[in-house]
Parts: C-alpha cells; sequence; structure tokens
C-alpha cells in the first residue's frame, strides 16, 4: 500500500474514533453511564478489531495505533516518539505515519 492510501485509511480509522467517542460522550453524559457501560463494551471492541485491521493495512507491525489512540489521546496529547536518533512529537495522523514507515529503523514510541 502507498503512503497515500495508508494516509486515507488512517483518515477514515480517526474519523470513525471520533464519531464513536463523540456517541459515547453524549450517551454517557445523558445517562450518567460510566467507562465501563456495558452497552458500549462490544463497541469498543469492534473498534480495537478495526483498528487491528487498519493497523495490518498500514503494515504498524508494533502498535503504533494503539499508542496515537490511546496514549496520545488522538494527537491531542502528543508523546515524543524516537525515530533513530530524532525525537518527534507525534500529534497528527501525518507524524504517526512517518513513525509506522520508520519502524524497523530504531524507531519506538512511549512505551518502548
Amino acid at each position: 500500500m502507498i503512503t497515500e492510501q495508508k494516509t486515507l485509511q488512517l483518515k477514515r480509522w480517526e474519523a470513525a474514533y471520533r464519531a464513536l467517542q463523540k456517541n459515547y460522550d453524549a450517551f454517557c453524559q445523558l445517562t450518567g453511564a460510566g467507562p465501563e457501560a456495558p452497552l458500549f463494551k462490544p463497541v469498543w471492541g469492534m473498534f480495537e478489531r478495526y483498528t487491528n485491521s487498519v493497523a495490518a493495512l498500514v503494515d504498524d507491525n508494533n502498535g503504533w495505533l494503539d499508542w496515537y489512540c490511546w496514549e496520545c489521546g488522538m494527537g491531542s496529547s502528543p508523546m515524543a516518539a524516537i525515530l533513530g536518533e530524532d525525537r518527534l512529537d507525534v500529534d497528527s495522523l501525518d507524524k504517526l505515519l512517518l513513525c509506522i514507515e520508520h519502524d524497523g529503523k530504531e524507531a519506538r514510541n512511549g512505551r518502548a
């Protein structure tokens, strides 16, 4: 898959997350439900499987999508990644893709 196709897949993935999060937040506000609301467990489970599928499509073999989603708040709470000898604050899908494409060349995220 070429970079432009990977970018499109990542944009669709991010849009799905944002739509799900928006509806989840509205539901929780309306009902007082918390993070473990039974209704949303299977929904978030499907999002996790979707994330795994997108990761396979964009050649993310080391959990960069999960890291970006949950640790970086989809870019709203940037964290640093080390790409070789360079440090990169990952706050966008373009930078996330740089990490994925650099992987295998000593790239690592905050969990490494």
